[in-house]
């Protein structure tokens, strides 16, 4: 094991220098709830349109919009990488989403980026580091299975990904992913307890967009709870 000193040092403070420094927020893409270099998770059933609030967050924040009465407080330069489905059905999707929210102007969404990814045999570790590259501030993985390496069940396995995530907040950058609920009947569980795959992955993000059936017949009703 190499032993970085000088990192070390950097995040190393007496207390006394702490308590007589202003204490100050950091700044927050959405209030009270994500703030610049956090990371969060938007989890749900398979099929309960997490990729749809995926991309609708990308295009408020990208153009800080109002988000389903949230406010963005401003417009942030943001990435959606995405690895599921193909990019001519993506650019339908971002099309018809974007004209639906009335940002139909390239000057609306110039601070959005889609990262296409499905098939690509580019590493995680080159995925960040371009993301890195772009100097973007808010980046969204959709889905996080596809980015595992190894079991979703391994603490071991989720860490590795986890640190690849912490690397991008390390450089002020916020980072999201949409994630699968676990089998069964997720109104039956508690929020911190959704999400499939090993626990380490609830106790890691800094806060979470959980999405559930509502018990309504409408299958496009979803309840979102923070």
């Amino acid at each position: 094991m190499v032993l970085n000193i000088s990192d070390l040092q950097r995040r190393c403070f007496r207390a006394s220098e702490w308590i007589d420094r202003e204490y100050y927020d950091e700044p927050s893409i959405i209030e009270r709830l994500i703030d610049v270099g956090d990371k969060f998770a938007i989890i749900g059933q398979s099929k309960n349109k997490k990729s749809f609030f995926a991309l609708q967050l990308a295009l408020s924040a990208s153009t800080g919009s109002n988000f389903l009465g949230f406010n963005i407080s401003r417009p942030f330069k943001t990435v959606l990488a995405q690895f599921e489905i193909k990019e001519s059905k993506f650019h339908g999707r971002l099309h018809l989403m974007s004209r639906a929210l009335d940002l139909t102007s390239n000057s609306h969404l110039n601070g959005l980026f889609t990262l296409n990814l499905r098939g690509s045999k580019d590493s995680n570790e080159s995925i960040c580091a371009y993301l890195a590259s772009l100097g973007c501030e808010l980046v969204i993985f959709d889905p996080l299975y596809k980015m595992l390496k190894g079991d979703e069940n391994s603490a071991e396995d989720m860490k590795r990904l986890l640190a690849l995530f912490d690397s991008l907040c390390e450089k002020g950058i916020s980072v999201g992913f949409v994630h699968h609920d676990k089998k069964g009947i997720p109104s039956y569980r508690t929020n911190i307890d959704r999400g499939a795959g090993s626990g380490v992955l609830a106790r890691d993000y800094d806060s979470a967009f959980v999405l559930t059936k509502h018990s309504s017949e409408d299958p496009d009703v979803v309840v979102v709870d923070t």
